[in-house]
């Protein structure tokens, strides 16, 4: 059914009523259902008429009107056939004219399509040249960023999905692929940056100038990319004879600089990965304010949010975050763009590998212990995904094509390509990852292309394989046990697959190692997974002390082990895989409530041990996290003493374990000594969130002191903001206080990580504050696409016990009104998930 406009009316009064009385309008319920309705469908590429060879933009940017003008010449064939009539995209484009020379053409719209007739038909191998004069109000694929005062701070682009069309036209799909030129004309202050090589720069009359840049090789339209505004050039040195370059405002130019130093190292790592080395002239990274999406990889010219980056110094959790965003965004250069994926179903071979680099790196820098108990992280959130919503790996069934960016395609991706590697041998899939770079360079290509590729290299029938692990809609789901025969000196190793569902397989195939010690020593063996019960027999000297299960954390899915505790405490002490010694310490505390008393002790003992002793800083923070669960006077120590660990990783996770303390002074004061000094901005506000959580109500007075603190930095007055509001227990006058405060630091003059925290206290109090759930209603229409999905991250935590108008009502109209239809298909998750309140 058509959208429902809500009256006015009916949305102020929502906002405005009282939240325990408010009725839901039927005209709101219909929309509502409506908008939950809404099914995944396949989203296949839209019919192709061209075969684009060249964009050649001439734009006249206007910021102070958020507008554009000027005139698109578009290089193109007919596709396939001999045609008449051509489409291209234009979402929204004020279309004047389209000529053909000096000939003007007939031109029609249809939804955001232009179609144009040629007067007539054209063959496929004929070349035309079409002049399309147009203007355009972009609602999305370019960006005004606007400054407290109204005024435009900042212009940039992002495309993917179907954007590019919202500010020229194209061919606004991956499979098409064109080289481009740009001549933007802009306020003589600002630098523009743009894909490939800037040819020259010509100075106009009224304060103006004209930059002309130029990417001879050719890519899709969702690639194309122009930045601009008061940017500073940063010089970053070479690979070889390739120059990098990065840019940011002023005010954050020495950190964009600091955090921009690996570019180098990790183009060389990627290069000898893809077998081909780094493709285009050069490669410039542009630091952006306001920017939601983390980072996008457009050809030659990436773009960054200003604020995921952090300088070598920054805390390590920090420094790590940073990295692997400059890290998937470079092997996308490769993966992505030199190598682009033929439709948004085959996404996954470009953001599987790019998140795939992420741990090339890590192993890298850090090691391979790191890089294990990285995996095991990326094998968590995967299954954590997999199991609320299951979708294969290659799918185009969605609402919205943005709904297709989920952990499926990037750390689903990711998995396969490493259990392919452990399947195929590390050499083999090494060179086949190469022949995919080389045969594949300048095209765009799918995901049965892949799958051939990979069988004729590695010369095995991989058709299996993929069936499992790319085309079903789960994972495996694998129960382990282990026996021993004192007698025969043998160890029995057992996995159960448990899976079941639609489509799902009955069996995956793949290799599961284990791992176990005895006093000869640390042994491995590798069960083939080819039945739903395996089982594999090994000589062993000695009853083993325990036996880890999926070494590596290699095996994508669910891998749980069953063995008595004190297999797990050796586990926990002698496993050298720290992905084992991770899940050691969680299975512990699983188990904490079963043990006798008896049993606690050593429990306990171990724990404490790897918080304190382990030379891993992520199996540390794992146990420190499992520590903080038992909720014991030995546990709050061991706690108080890593809130001085070296690693920020390690000091959040002591920080969250003793919040669990309710009113435990110790604790309290424990938290409060560290804070004094702490200098991670993720620490502190994991010490504040503590401190909310274990004095509750009486921690809101001194942290909203702190968040109004005039010498504080914008980071720590955020989350002392943000901690205050969650404190439970709140009497009505600290709600109100806390709530006025919240709606002046979300104003649009405040620093942008105090307005996160604002942002982030609303949430907290929206359930108890009328006036703090209108705020918050109210920043949907915030012009920063950043600050908007930290609104929607604030309502997906709302859980009303009744659903009133107050809630749903913002949420429906903001739908309806949504530029990105990344942020209309999270609005729609939360409509869909409130009306299971609503009875029927």
């Amino acid at each position: 059914m058509p959208p429902i406009a809500l009256p006015l009316l009916l949305l102020a009064a929502a906002l405005q009523g009282d939240a325990a009385e408010s009725k839901l309008p039927p005209e709101l319920l219909v929309r509502a259902r409506a908008i939950a309705a809404l099914a995944p469908t396949d989203h296949a590429p839209t019919p192709r008429s061209v075969d684009v060879v060249h964009y050649a933009l001439r734009l006249a940017v206007d910021p102070a009107a958020g507008r554009i003008e000027g005139v698109a010449d578009v290089e193109l064939r007919p596709f396939a056939t001999p045609r008449r009539t051509i489409t291209l995209d234009a979402d929204g484009l004020e279309v004047a004219a389209v000529k053909l020379g000096d000939a003007t053409l007939a031109f029609t719209r249809a939804e955001s399509r232009l179609e144009i007739d040629l007067g007539r038909e054209v063959a496929p191998d004929e070349t035309l040249r079409l002049s399309i004069a147009y203007a355009a109000t972009p609602r999305r694929g370019l960006f005004f960023a606007r400054a407290a005062d109204g005024s435009c701070a900042m212009v940039w682009s992002q495309n993917e999905c179907r954007m590019a069309s919202a500010w020229f036209p194209c061919r606004d799909e991956p499979d098409d692929r064109a080289s481009s030129e740009l001549f933007v004309t802009l306020p003589d202050a600002w630098r523009s940056v743009g894909n490939g090589v800037l040819i020259e720069s010509t100075a106009l009359d009224g304060g103006r100038r004209t930059d002309h840049w130029r990417m001879d090789f050719p890519h899709p339209a969702y690639l194309a990319s122009l930045v601009a505004g008061p940017l500073r050039e940063l010089d970053l040195g070479r690979v070889r004879d390739l120059p990098l370059f990065g840019y940011a405002l002023p005010d954050v130019a020495e950190k964009a600089t600091a955090a921009l130093q690996p570019t180098g190292r990790m183009i060389e790592l990627l290069e000898r990965f893809a077998g081909v080395p780094y493709p285009y002239p050069v490669y410039r990274q542009a630091c952006i304010v306001g920017y939601p999406w983390g980072g996008m990889e457009n050809i030659a010219a990436t773009t960054l949010d200003q604020n995921d980056l952090h300088a070598p110094d920054a805390p390590a959790e920090e420094r790590l975050e940073s990295d692997a965003l400059l890290v998937h965004e470079i092997a996308h250069q490769w993966f992505g763009d030199l190598v682009t994926p033929a439709s948004w179903a085959d996404l996954w071979l470009a953001e599987g590998f790019a998140t795939y680099a992420e741990f090339l790196w890590i192993e890298r820098t850090q090691g391979a212990d790191s890089a294990a108990a990285a995996w095991l992280a990326l094998q968590e959130k995967l299954r954590d995904a997999r199991s609320g919503a299951p979708r294969p790996v290659v799918s185009s069934a969605c609402v919205e094509l943005d709904d297709l960016f989920t952990p499926h395609v990037y750390e689903g991706g990711a998995a396969v390509l490493r259990i392919l590697r452990e399947v195929v041998g590390a050499e083999k899939f090494d060179a086949a990852v190469k022949a995919w770079i080389a045969r594949g360079q300048n095209r765009s290509v799918g995901t049965a292309e892949f799958e051939a590729l990979f069988a004729e290299t590695t010369g095995r029938d991989l058709a299996p394989f993929f069936l499992e692990w790319l085309h079903s809609p789960a994972q495996p789901t694998i129960e382990c046990e282990w026996q021993w025969d004192e007698a025969g000196r043998r160890l029995q190793l057992i996995a159960h697959q448990k899976q079941q569902g639609d489509g799902v397989p009955e069996v995956y195939h793949a290799p599961l190692t284990a791992a176990w010690t005895t006093d000869g020593g640390r042994r491995t063996a590798t069960l083939q997974l080819d039945a739903r019960r395996c089982q594999v027999a090994v000589d062993c000297d000695a009853r083993p002390r325990y036996v880890h299960f999926n070494v590596g954390a290699t095996l994508p899915g669910s891998v749980t082990t069953s063995q008595k505790p004190e297999a797990w405490r050796a586990q926990l002490g002698e496993e050298s895989d720290p992905a084992g010694r991770i899940a050691a310490a969680r299975a512990l505390a699983k188990a904490w409530s079963g043990l006798t008393d008896e049993e606690k002790a050593p429990t306990l003992a171990a724990m404490a041990r790897a918080t304190i002793e382990e030379k891993q800083p992520e199996v540390r923070a794992a146990a420190a996290a499992a520590l903080g669960e038992l909720e014991h006077a030995v546990g709050r120590s061991v706690l108080g003493s890593a809130l001085w660990d070296g690693d920020a990783r390690v000091r959040a996770a002591a920080a969250a374990g003793l919040g669990e303390l309710d009113d435990d002074e110790v604790a309290v004061g424990l938290l409060i000594r560290r804070l004094q000094t702490e200098a991670s901005h993720v620490v502190q506000a994991a010490l504040m969130d503590a401190l909310a959580s274990g004095l509750r109500a009486r921690a809101a007075a001194p942290l909203l002191a702190l968040a109004q603190r005039e010498e504080g930095s914008a980071e720590v007055r955020g989350a002392a903001l943000a901690a205050a509001a969650s404190c439970s227990g709140l009497p009505d006058e600290a709600l109100t206080r806390l709530t006025k405060v919240a709606v002046a630091e979300s104003a649009a003059d405040r620093p942008l990580p105090r307005r996160e925290g604002a942002i982030a206290a609303l949430g907290s109090l929206a359930l108890r504050s009328p006036e703090a759930l209108a705020a918050l209603a109210a920043l949907l229409d915030d012009p920063l696409p950043d600050v908007r999905g930290k609104v929607l991250d604030a309502i997906a935590e709302l859980e009303p016990e009744t659903l009133d108008a107050a809630l749903l009502a913002p949420l429906v109209a903001f739908h309806d009104r949504a530029a990105l239809t990344e942020q209309a298909g999270r609005a729609r998750m939360k409509i869909a998930k409130l009306l299971e309140k609503v009875p029927r």
